[in-house]
């Protein structure tokens, strides 16, 4: 084949589908080459999935105004997916989104939204939404009244951050019967009541993947609730969770479809505990689990520990945060700064039992 073959000769069919793997911001640079390529770049199949996360001062949307224009040019009806990233976001947005963008499918909202944005002007199409990023102030008053099935019917997937009034997020999102998937972030503004959960738990029984990361405030036997009112968890995320203890992992064993479990940063969970876990759940198949303190554990029993882990169940995929090297990290020789922070109750005898505590917790309970 020729190598000197001008690429303006291709047919359009594929000029589109070569445009189609550019990222957005290089969109425009291409639009500069020839008006050919301008009106190219302007086709709305070009522009399904839109992230606005990593604009460039050249491409700074964070002015409404820009933003629309922006839209007017080149997003249509084969939207699928849109990040605002840093974008100020107005009603005006919303309304170009739901009466321009009828297949739209997944909407993040990170940061910079309108005191006056109601998210009843939102697409009744969309299957995913998360609102994050953005400080408790900053969310606009009942601003989450409108979840409702009225008015998003096909939201299966929903995730929520650190919102202004937790109790109140809470109460919303349990209209929503729908949703498949939740995630709850950074939810420690106050406490969530038990009422709340145990509503939230009930109503939302269809949940096929919950994520609870950084709350400090739900219910003490909230893993109980979960487990016996959402039969159908295959993913459960309880990051970054202080409060969590090893006691409260023995409910989640009842969980008869949980294939994932994530305990990063949960440092009050040890691997004893973890052991007991794996082993009373052979039907689990990926596990995320480190803490800060693995960081002062001696390589060689930290390795020993995991393997030990592993050994309970071969098939289960663990994983380990921190290092991107993990085993090359394991492997090499302990330095004399290496300080073994656990005791002789964590060594790979784990799996005798729960802790008195834990087993005088459970009587009790």
């Amino acid at each position: 084949m020729d190598s000197s073959f001008p690429i303006d000769e291709l047919p359009l069919s594929v000029l589109l589908h070569i445009f189609s793997f550019v990222p957005w911001r290089d969109k425009y640079s291409v639009a500069r080459v020839c008006k050919k390529w301008n009106s190219l770049v302007k086709d709305k199949s070009l522009w399904t999935y839109v992230d606005l996360t990593y604009e460039t001062p050249r491409h700074n949307f964070k002015h409404s105004p820009k933003l629309l224009q922006f839209m007017q040019t080149y997003l249509g009806r084969t939207l699928k997916s849109f990040r605002t990233g840093a974008c100020s976001v107005n009603n005006k947005v919303l309304e170009f989104l739901h009466y321009h963008c009828p297949n739209l499918q997944e909407l993040i909202l990170e940061g910079n939204v309108n005191q006056e944005l109601e998210l009843s002007l939102l697409p009744e199409t969309l299957t995913c939404l998360e609102i994050s990023g953005m400080m408790p102030q900053d969310y606009p008053k009942n601003w989450f009244r409108p979840l409702t099935p009225d008015y998003f019917p096909n939201l299966t997937s929903f995730t929520v951050q650190d919102p202004r009034n937790p109790e109140e997020t809470l109460h919303h999102i349990s209209r929503l019967q729908t949703l498949c998937h939740l995630k709850l972030l950074d939810f420690d503004q106050e406490p969530i009541s038990r009422p709340s959960f145990l509503t939230l738990v009930r109503n939302l029984n269809k949940l096929q993947s919950l994520s609870i990361e950084g709350c400090c405030g739900v219910p003490a036997d909230y893993t109980m609730l979960i487990a016996k009112h959402l039969p159908k968890l295959k993913q459960l995320k309880l990051d970054d969770s202080d409060f969590l203890k090893g006691k409260d992992l023995k409910p989640l064993i009842t969980l008869q479809h949980l294939e994932r479990l994530s305990l990063e940063c949960c440092e009050n969970v040890s691997f004893k505990h973890v052991a007991k876990v794996v082993q009373a759940m052979p039907r689990l198949k990926h596990l995320h689990y480190c803490t800060h303190k693995c960081r002062y554990v001696k390589r060689h029993v930290l390795f020993e520990k995991y393997a030990f882990i592993q050994s309970l169940n071969p098939d289960l995929q663990l994983y380990y945060a921190y290092w991107p090297h993990w085993e090359d990290f394991l492997m090499e020789p302990d330095s004399d700064s290496d300080i073994n922070q656990f005791g002789d109750e964590d060594a790979p005898d784990v799996c005798r039992g729960w802790d008195a505590e834990s087993s005088q917790s459970e009587d009790e309970n």
